[in-house]
């Protein structure tokens, strides 16, 4: 008798891990990987920046961190502010006002930084994916892939 109930609990103990694992791999199946981590620009507007960056236009950043502060560089200046964490879970993203710095750089450089803080202003949703380069983070709006990410180290 002591053989068959110490038999049943242990197949019981098992039973319950296993609903135990089950439920976390649904849980984290229905949770997305969220857009936190660093970021470089390889893609704007369906279009990838030109290679080599034009005078004056360094790498495109954006880093988020779990709290939602969002910051980094937008090819001449740098900016910073944050996101709506609580719209994470709709694959949602809300970027809050962004203060950017002042600086002027050349003509080229200028237009894509405009584009690229223009574009932040119309993302409504991301997705996080693995890519054979690594992870990718898309940020699109209304009118589909708006800016493409590859992770940064």
């Amino acid at each position: 008798m002591l053989a068959s109930t110490t038999r049943s609990a242990g197949i019981i103990a098992a039973s319950l891990t296993l609903v135990g694992c089950a439920v976390n791999s649904e849980e984290s199946a229905a949770s997305p990987p969220l857009p936190t981590g660093s970021w470089t620009l390889t893609t704007i507007d369906n279009q990838p920046l030109p290679d080599p960056l034009p005078p004056g236009l360094r790498p495109i950043t954006l880093t988020i961190n779990d709290a939602g502060a969002v910051s980094g560089r937008a090819g001449v200046n740098q900016y910073s502010g944050s996101v709506d964490t609580g719209a994470w879970q709709n694959r949602e993203i809300v970027f809050g006002p962004l203060a950017v710095s002042r600086m002027a750089g050349p003509p080229a450089a200028m237009s894509i930084e405009s584009a690229y803080l223009g574009m932040l202003d119309a993302v409504r949703t991301f997705e996080v994916a693995p890519d054979p380069a690594g992870v990718t983070l898309t940020l699109r709006g209304d009118a589909g892939d708006l800016l493409v990410y590859e992770r940064s180290e």
